[in-house]
């Protein structure tokens, strides 16, 4: 098998494998290589470039979540791959005029998957406007029923930083879109404080009967930090100021012709991946903890590249 068509292997079995652990959290090593044809080996140098795939923009919070517990995976932050697709009219008809494209090439008739597709898409385009329906969100549509009647709810909700789901009953404020997410503004009563809820990660929404508490207290969306959370002061090269668009802060001053930040989080992971992004761009890092466990990570990754050079040329899959 030739190198480009290694890759294009390699490629599908990612993208299928990020669907087969969003359906299938906890699974093991050994079951996720069954299913997708591969060797153990395989599938965890797979999820070293995994944790790497994410949503636009990219930045540190957009990225893929991978964790492995002993045998065990989970993944977080793919929740849009389980949405169903939809497009636009002007999509559509741009993806038929490529399609046709393709089809008018040499072998093209002998796909005939592409072939359903475009059909699909003739007849859905047509004279009138192009309507490609998605699924009903219920989970906005239950947020939304419950702060239009006022009334507190229950939601099951899924920490990422903690890779756990819990139960809370919450005092829903409002809703709002930050960075291209979906935020529930809650007065939580489990923490006895006000929280964000990032919509994409409340797995159930039950109404309550009784009526929601008004709250007094800041409803601003997005993270907010708590007083045991990990912080990080990084200084950062002008190259980095989609750190400062993309990643909540909670300070940020100028640095010659730079920036001066402190990131806070709950997880210690976040803060390494971050400063791995940042990569050239990072100028200075504190505390000593952290550049330790930066310094840890990135000699394993090159251990890892480094073995992967060795192979015999054709074999590397990394």
């Amino acid at each position: 098998m030739s190198d480009a068509n290694k890759t294009t292997v390699r490629l599908r079995r990612v993208l299928d494998l990020a669907s087969f652990l969003m359906a299938r959290p906890g699974v093991t090593v050994d079951e996720a290589a069954r299913q997708m044809d591969a060797d153990p080996g395989e599938i965890l140098r797979d999820l070293d470039l995994l944790f790497l795939c994410g949503l636009p923009p990219y930045t540190p919070t957009d990225l893929f979540e991978v964790y492995v517990d002993g045998e065990s995976i989970w993944l977080t932050g793919a929740e849009p791959l389980e949405q169903p697709f939809g497009m636009s009219r002007y999509e559509a008809i741009r993806s038929l005029a490529a399609a046709r494209i393709v089809l008018g090439l040499p072998g093209g008739e002998g796909t005939p998957e592409l072939a359903g597709a475009a059909e699909k898409l003739e007849a859905a385009v047509g004279e009138e406007p192009l309507v490609i329906e998605r699924e009903p969100d219920f989970v906005l549509g239950s947020l939304e029923r419950a702060l239009a009647a006022g009334k507190a709810i229950e939601i099951t909700y899924l920490s990422a930083a903690r890779n756990e789901e819990t139960v809370r009953v919450v005092d829903p404020c409002r809703l709002a879109t930050m960075s291209g997410r979906t935020y529930l503004a809650a007065w939580c009563r489990n923490a006895g404080a006000m929280r964000s809820f990032r919509t994409d990660r409340i797995r159930e929404v039950v109404l309550l009967e009784e009526e929601a508490k008004r709250v007094d207290a800041d409803i601003s969306i997005g993270y907010a930090a708590a007083r045991d959370d990990l912080r990080a002061t990084l200084e950062l090269g002008p190259e980095a100021a989609w750190v400062v668009r993309g990643v909540p802060l909670e300070q940020v001053a100028p640095a010659g012709d730079g920036y001066r930040v402190v990131v806070a989080s709950p997880d210690r992971e976040f803060l390494v991946r971050l400063v791995l992004q940042v990569g050239s761009a990072l100028r200075s890092v504190e505390p000593a903890w952290l550049r330790e466990d930066v310094a840890a990570r990135a000699e394993a990754l090159w251990q890892l590249t480094d073995e992967a050079a060795r192979l015999p040329r054709g074999e590397s899959s990394v």
